[in-house]
């Protein structure tokens, strides 16, 4: 393209137009050059993967502390209501184990602990732990191993075991229990202070007594140096008859002001039927 020259009248060639946004092409790379901004980071695959991954397990996570939850208030619930007559407390309930939503899905449990601090049973109060293992609710409540305890005061053991003749009642000390009994002879009144050990041997909870002192009047001395024999007196109490079918007396732990009872069962149907009988004793 040509054209003529002003003042001169020279013809001359003309510059070339640019073409439509060449301009605006270099105005853009330009500013483009001078972007503050970083350019955009772009996730690998495998970390997105990773994320979802955490976002699935903390949902999963989420779901079975609640089935746990709703276990637990759940098997609370039905233990409180089930209680017969005349007994009543609140019962507190752990479910143990890996998952409790497959432990549900599954309907059965590796470890359930029931534990009533102050369950009210025939006017006393008293401190119970149940420890199930192994526990399938498929078809009724069935346990494969099973533990417990049984905690209470000495008030309460006065309450529960009246001693005939007794004054002051039972006393628990370090391993043993005491009590004074009263009795007249020949127009004198007189005192022995019995001492014992209690221990288990069998379905039989045995009282041994350690001491016998008589005190009245001019009297005081300690039975067991005129009777040879005094210290080797046993009272076998079967404790089979107190508890249902399966359950075994497993030990007693006597600490001062407080007496512990211990059961244990293997293979056992907790149900109406059973928990209503009570076994003998061989």
């Amino acid at each position: 393209m040509t054209a003529r020259a002003p003042g001169t009248g020279e013809i001359v060639a003309a510059p070339n137009p640019a073409p439509d946004g060449a301009g605006d092409e270099k105005v853009t790379a330009r500013d483009g050059a001078n972007d503050p901004r970083p350019p955009r980071r772009r996730w690998h695959p495998l970390v997105k993967l990773g994320v979802v991954l955490a976002c699935i397990i903390a949902g999963l996570v989420l779901v079975d502390v609640g089935a746990r939850l709703f276990v637990q208030w759940r098997i609370s619930q039905s233990v409180e209501e089930s209680m017969p007559e005349g007994t009543s407390g609140e019962v507190q309930t752990s479910v143990g184990g890996f998952s409790a939503l497959w432990q549900l899905a599954n309907r059965h449990f590796d470890h359930v602990q029931l534990h009533a601090p102050q369950l009210a049973v025939a006017g006393i109060t008293i401190d119970a732990t149940v420890d199930a293992y192994g526990v399938s609710v498929a078809d009724g409540v069935g346990v494969e191993q099973l533990t417990g305890s049984v905690t209470l005061s000495q008030d309460s053991l006065n309450a529960l075991v009246p001693v005939p003749g007794a004054t002051g009642g039972i006393v628990l000390g370090d391993g043993d229990i005491s009590y004074a009994t009263a009795v007249d002879f020949l127009g004198t009144s007189y005192t022995i202070d019995v001492a014992a050990q209690v221990h288990v041997e069998g379905d039989r909870l045995i009282v041994q007594a350690t001491k016998l002192q008589l005190v009245g009047g001019p009297v005081n001395f300690d039975a067991t140096s005129i009777l040879p024999n005094a210290s080797t007196v046993t009272v076998p109490i079967c404790s089979a008859s107190y508890l249902p079918p399966g359950i075994h007396l497993s030990g007693v732990e006597i600490a001062p002001g407080t007496l512990t009872v211990r059961v244990t069962a293997t293979t056992i149907a907790l149900d109406e039927q059973t928990l209503s009988q009570r076994g003998t004793c061989r």
